[in-house]
């Protein structure tokens, strides 16, 4: 039986994963896609806003996909997918992903698999606008470049020629020779991911370069349940506090007014739409630096701007 190709699509928190992630889905072709969702808090946000083209969504929450700790349920939902039958597997990593350990990971599972499952490759989405800044501060963007089988430069959109070159430059630096693709609002198809890998990718062996966190250690994250419904100035102030002092903050959190508000901040990027109905998922996922804000931090700031106590843990 021909083996099930994997392909991990990583890429740092906001880069846009789970927006490509929807356009590869939109672009199977009659293909069926198992997937696999990733996310480093231990609630799951992105599972709810993926379209499913399979029937089922397994969600790996509480850690990064390629830590040791998660080796085993990654195994397990593995081959759980590649029983259903699917054409492909398409594994969505946390934003703070580290695949230094990559080769052990895909060795491992081609032995747990009875090699029914193969890597087709990592892909990492890299934030065009983002990446000149972070990659200088956060280690594990320029880790998902150094390992990725291609990379996916997106919101080019939001980006001059200048700057499109400019950042072409600093990952060729990193990755001379590595497919580089462009994409505007995360859109790309499948098929433009498997015309530039063409072929089994070479795994790059762990380097101790990639070993840790870096200087400012192993990121937190915070789940902020608020039951008590907000308006949305409020929220909307407090998110612009608390974005100066994280990473990423998402999630949904119920309306003054009735339904719920839907939530994705990344820097000055806010967004903070109004829906009907019931959200599947009620909370904020903060995730901030090692060094970063205490949860007690974020508290306050919730308390100034909506006058309300709010539980984070």
């Amino acid at each position: 039986m021909k083996p099930v190709p994997l392909y991990f699509i990583a890429g740092f928190l906001g880069a846009g994963k789970t927006t490509v992630l929807n356009s590869l889905l939109d672009s199977l072709d009659g293909r069926r896609a198992g997937l696999i969702i990733n996310e480093f808090g231990a609630v799951g946000i992105d599972a709810s806003r993926v379209q499913d083209a399979s029937g089922e969504i397994f969600e790996l929450n509480n850690g990064q996909i390629f830590c040791a700790c998660l080796a085993a349920p990654l195994a397990s939902s593995l081959i759980r997918l590649a029983e259903r039958g699917p054409d492909l597997i398409l594994a969505e990593c946390s934003g703070l992903s580290k695949p230094s350990t990559l080769k052990d990971m895909v060795e491992g599972i081609s032995k747990t698999s009875a090699g029914r499952i193969e890597l087709a490759g990592l892909i990492c989405i890299v934030d065009g606008p983002r990446y000149p800044v972070l990659s200088r501060t956060v280690q594990a963007i320029r880790e998902q470049v150094a390992y990725a089988a291609a990379v996916v430069l997106n919101k080019t959109d939001l980006m001059s020629s200048e700057q499109i070159a400019s950042t072409e430059s600093l990952l060729r630096e990193l990755r001379p020779d590595v497919p580089l693709l462009f994409a505007s609002q995360g859109q790309i198809g499948l098929r433009d991911i498997e015309q530039a890998l063409r072929g089994k990718p070479e795994i790059r062996e762990p380097e101790q370069e990639y070993m840790g966190w870096g200087s400012s250690g192993r990121p937190k994250s915070y789940y902020l349940h608020s039951s008590e419904p907000v308006l949305q100035e409020a929220l909307e102030g407090f998110l612009r506090r608390a974005a100066q002092k994280a990473f990423r903050i998402k999630g949904a959190l119920p309306a003054r007014k009735g339904g719920y508000f839907l939530v994705d901040c990344v820097d000055e990027n806010l967004v903070c739409d109004h829906r009907e109905g019931e959200s599947p998922v009620l909370g904020l996922v903060i995730i901030v630096p090692g060094d970063g804000e205490v949860a007690e931090g974020f508290a306050s700031l919730w308390k100034d701007e909506t006058g309300t106590e709010v539980h984070l843990r």
